[in-house]
């Protein structure tokens, strides 16, 4: 969580989530690695997480095996919140 010294403001880094390979299919494993890679010690993006947090449940309900890809009403809930992943890159946490 970079802090901006001269405004005085925290934001959100996510390049290393950004960076995953989305030519592959989306399967459990790699919502499960988008999870990992969200470091959010205080709680401040809560309110997004805990979506994908429900995603992964949901998952485990459905019995998924790691590689199976998503089903089309996951894969819809999983492209909205990964377009909603850049808007994270312009917060700033006073």
């Amino acid at each position: 969580i970079p802090w901006n010294v001269i405004h005085d403001y925290f934001t959100i880094d996510m390049k290393g989530l950004l960076e995953l390979n989305t030519s592959k299919p989306v399967t459990k494993g790699i919502v499960l690695q988008s999870a990992g890679k969200i470091y959010d010690p205080v709680g401040f993006l809560s309110p997004y997480t805990i979506k994908l947090k429900c995603l992964l449940q949901e998952l485990w309900l459905r019995k998924l095996a790691w590689d199976d890809e998503l089903p089309p009403d996951i894969y819809a809930t999983w492209l909205q919140w990964w377009s909603e992943l850049t808007l994270l890159s312009e917060l700033k946490i006073p």
